[in-house]
C-alpha cells in the first residue's frame, strides 16, 4: 500500500484543498486532512474512504464509540472527528432558518443575499414542500439569461424529482437595476406556462439587484389567489386539508424604493440648516424627511402628530408648512429646544448680556446628589453664578442663554461632550487637566458668548424658511402610556426610539438637571425609558417578529427585544386608531449582536392587522453620524458594522 508521500503532491488531499478549495475535494479527503495519518499498511486517504463506506448517510450522527471500533482510529483521532461535526452542526443549528420554512419574498431575499454581489447574471431555484419547506436550493445556469438556453425541463424534472409542490426562481442584476428586462419577462412567461402543464406552481419570480428587488407575485397570481399556500391547486393534498386548518401563505415582497431625502427638498439647504441643529440631540429627526411628507401627502387644513417627538423637528418643520401639530416625549427637555428655537428674529447686545451675567449675585446650584462628581470644585462658583442669572430673566433672554450655557456647561464638566450619554472618559480627564493649567474663566465666557452667536446666527436661518404661526400642543415628561390624543389627527409622522439605543433621559441628565428638574423626578422618567419600563404584553401578528426572535440567545436580551416590540407595536395600534390618514414611521434595522432586525417589516405586518394598508418604504442611505466605530464588536467578538439606511414606511388607512 503507497503511503501518502508517495502520492504526486498534485493529487495529495491538503495541496489539493490549497489548491482548488473544499468544493474540489471528496467527503473522504476531506476526512483524510482532519485524520491526518494512515496506520501501517493503509494510508489516511484509504482509511477515510473506509470510514466513509461504513457509515454513510449516518456519518453526522457518528460517536466516539462508533469510531473507535476502527483499526488504526485511537481515541484523540475519534474525537477529533466527533468535536468538529459537532462544531459544524452547532454552527448550522443557530444560523439555519426556522424550519427553513419560506413564508415571504423578504425570506426568499434573505437567504440568496449573496446574490447581490454576484458578479455574472445566476438563475436559482428554490424546491418547496406542501409546508411552504425549503427542500432545496439549486443554481439553473450562470450568464446571461436567454429563453433559447433556458429550457424549463432544467426547472421542473428536479421539481418532479423532489415532489415539489411550488417553486420559487431567483435572477440577480449585476448592473444594479432591479426592475425586469424584456427577456426575463419572457422566460418567466414560459417557465409559468410550463408549470401549469405540470401542476406545478410558480409562485414568484424575484430580480435581486445590490440596493432593492423586484418580485413578479401580484402578475402570477390570480387575484383570488393573492394569498397563496405552497400547495398547487389540484395536485396534491396535504395535512392543512386534511385537518382544516389554516396552511402558511407567502407574503409579496414589501415594496421597497431608494432615495436621499438631504438632497430632496431644495429650500433646506441642510440636515442641520437655522434651528434644526443647536443642541446635540441622540438620533435627531432629519428635517428634510418631514418635509418630503408634508409636501407629497398633507392636505390643507390636516393636523400633524409625532408621539416620539424627542427633538421636536416635525413641530419645526410642520410651521414651515403652515399645518398645526402636537408634540409628545417623555424627556421634558423637548420644551427648553422648541421654545429656543422659535425664538423670534431680533437685536440683542451680546457682550452686554456677558458682563451681566458676570456681575450677577444670583446663584442656582442644582438638586443633584453627583454634582460634584461631575463639575469641579473649581467651576462651579462661576457655573451657579451663571445659572442664577439664566434663571433670573424673562423668556425672551432665558431661552436665548440656556442651550449655549448647556454646551458650555457641559464641556466645563467631567462628561466627554463628544458622546451622547454622560460619561467620564480618558479625554475629558486630559480636557479638565488642560483647563485648569489655562485661563479657564476667560474661556468660559468666551465659548457662551460664541454659542449665543451662533445661536443666534441659526434663529435668523430659520426665519427666512418663513415659518408660519400656527397652533401647536407639547406634552412633556409623562409615559406615553398615560396620555391620550383629545381629538383625532390626520397624520402620525415618528422616529420611534432605536432598539438598541433608547436611554435618551440617561443622555441628557445633566442637562436636566441645570434646567431645575429634581433629581427623583429625573429618577421616575429614566424608569419609564423602553428597556426598563414594564408594558403589557399584546398579541403580536408579525412571523418575522418570532422568527428573529428565535435567533436571540441571551435573556437579557430576548427581555429588550420583546419591551421593545411589544411598546411601540401597542402604542402605534392604540394611537393609530386617532390617526384618519396616514402613519409614517422612520426607523432602521437595528443590530443584536451583528444581526439586522427588520423594525420596519415587523411594524408592516403587525398594522395590517389593524386596518393599516402598506403603500410603499422609501430607503434612505444614512450618510454619517456616527462618533466613534469599532471594527469588532466587543461583545459578540465578531464583525460589527453600523447601520447603513433608514425606511419611511407609509401607511394608509384602508377601513
Amino acid at each position: 500500500m503507497p503511503k501518502i508521500k508517495d502520492i504526486p503532491k498534485v493529487n495529495r488531499p491538503r495541496e489539493k484543498f490549497l489548491e482548488k478549495g473544499p468544493d474540489g475535494l471528496s467527503k473522504s479527503e476531506l476526512l483524510s486532512i482532519l485524520i491526518g495519518s494512515g496506520i501501517k499498511g493503509k494510508n489516511v486517504k484509504k482509511l477515510s474512504e473506509q470510514i466513509i463506506r461504513k457509515f454513510g448517510n449516518s456519518f453526522l450522527d457518528i460517536t466516539v464509540d462508533n469510531l473507535l471500533k476502527i483499526k488504526g482510529i485511537g481515541k484523540a483521532k475519534a474525537l477529533q472527528i466527533v468535536a468538529a461535526i459537532s462544531l459544524v452542526k452547532r454552527f448550522y443549528d443557530e444560523q439555519k432558518p426556522i424550519e427553513n420554512i419560506i413564508l415571504s419574498a423578504a425570506d426568499v431575499i434573505e437567504l440568496n443575499k449573496d446574490l447581490k454581489d454576484k458578479k455574472k447574471e445566476y438563475l436559482v431555484c428554490l424546491f418547496l414542500d406542501a409546508r411552504n419547506s425549503l427542500i432545496k436550493k439549486e443554481v439553473i445556469s450562470i450568464g446571461i439569461l436567454d429563453k433559447s438556453i433556458i429550457h424549463p425541463r432544467e426547472i421542473f424534472g428536479p421539481a418532479i424529482e423532489l415532489r415539489s409542490a411550488g417553486i420559487i426562481l431567483l435572477h440577480n442584476h449585476p448592473s444594479g437595476e432591479p426592475n425586469p428586462s424584456s427577456k426575463d419577462i419572457e422566460i418567466i412567461h414560459k417557465i409559468v406556462q410550463a408549470g401549469k402543464l405540470l401542476g406545478i406552481k410558480v409562485i414568484d419570480f424575484i430580480i435581486i439587484a445590490k440596493d432593492n428587488s423586484y418580485s413578479f407575485f401580484d402578475s402570477l397570481q390570480p387575484e383570488e389567489d393573492k394569498k397563496v399556500n405552497y400547495i398547487s391547486e389540484g395536485t396534491q393534498l396535504s395535512l392543512f386539508d386534511l385537518l382544516e386548518i389554516d396552511r402558511p401563505s407567502y407574503t409579496p415582497l414589501i415594496k421597497k424604493s431608494p432615495i436621499i431625502f438631504r438632497n430632496s427638498i431644495p429650500e433646506i439647504p441642510s440636515t442641520t440648516y437655522g434651528t434644526f441643529s443647536i443642541f446635540k440631540y441622540p438620533a435627531k429627526f432629519i428635517p428634510q424627511v418631514i418635509a418630503y411628507v408634508l409636501k407629497e401627502y398633507a392636505e390643507n387644513g390636516m393636523e400633524i402628530f409625532d408621539p416620539f417627538a424627542g427633538y421636536g423637528t416635525v413641530g419645526l418643520v410642520s410651521r414651515i408648512y403652515g399645518y398645526n401639530y402636537e408634540l409628545w416625549d417623555l424627556n421634558p427637555i423637548i420644551e427648553t429646544i422648541h421654545k429656543t428655537a422659535l425664538i423670534t428674529k431680533h437685536e440683542i447686545n451680546i457682550l452686554e448680556l456677558i458682563e451681566n451675567i458676570r456681575q450677577s449675585k444670583k446663584e442656582f446650584v442644582p438638586d443633584w446628589s453627583n454634582l460634584d462628581y461631575w463639575i469641579p470644585e473649581k467651576f462651579l462658583p462661576l457655573i451657579s453664578k451663571s445659572w442664577g442669572f439664566v434663571h433670573s430673566q424673562n423668556d425672551e433672554i432665558k431661552y436665548l442663554l440656556t442651550i449655549p450655557l448647556l454646551k458650555t456647561t457641559r464641556y466645563f464638566s467631567h462628561s466627554d461632550e463628544k458622546i451622547h450619554k454622560l460619561y467620564k472618559s480618558k479625554f475629558s480627564k486630559q480636557k479638565i487637566e488642560n483647563l485648569f493649567q489655562d485661563d479657564w474663566e476667560s474661556k468660559f465666557y468666551n465659548m457662551l458668548k460664541r454659542e449665543v452667536t451662533i445661536l443666534i446666527k441659526k434663529i435668523d436661518e430659520y426665519d427666512k424658511l418663513n415659518p408660519q404661526d400656527v397652533k401647536y400642543k407639547i406634552i412633556a415628561g409623562k409615559d406615553i402610556f398615560e396620555n391620550k390624543l383629545e381629538s383625532n389627527k390626520n397624520i402620525l409622522i415618528t422616529s420611534p426610539p432605536y432598539l438598541q439605543a433608547q436611554e435618551y433621559i440617561r443622555s441628557t441628565k445633566l442637562e436636566l438637571f441645570f434646567l431645575g428638574y429634581k433629581e427623583n423626578y429625573i429618577k421616575q422618567l429614566s424608569k419609564k425609558e423602553i428597556p426598563y419600563n414594564k408594558v403589557r404584553e399584546i398579541d403580536i401578528y408579525s412571523e418575522k417578529y418570532f422568527q428573529y426572535r428565535e435567533k436571540i440567545q441571551e435573556k437579557h436580551l430576548i427581555r429588550l427585544y420583546d419591551r421593545y416590540f411589544h411598546s411601540i407595536l401597542n402604542i402605534f395600534h392604540t394611537l393609530g386608531k386617532s390617526i384618519t390618514d396616514y402613519m409614517f414611521i422612520f426607523v432602521g434595522s437595528a443590530k443584536i449582536r451583528t444581526t439586522p432586525i427588520p423594525i420596519d417589516e415587523i411594524i408592516i405586518e403587525h398594522l395590517n392587522k389593524f386596518g393599516w394598508e402598506h403603500e410603499i418604504t422609501l430607503v434612505d442611505k444614512i450618510v454619517s453620524r456616527v462618533m466613534f466605530q469599532s471594527k469588532i464588536n466587543p461583545a459578540s467578538k465578531n464583525e460589527d458594522s453600523r447601520i447603513k439606511t433608514e425606511n419611511l414606511v407609509v401607511l394608509k388607512r384602508s377601513f
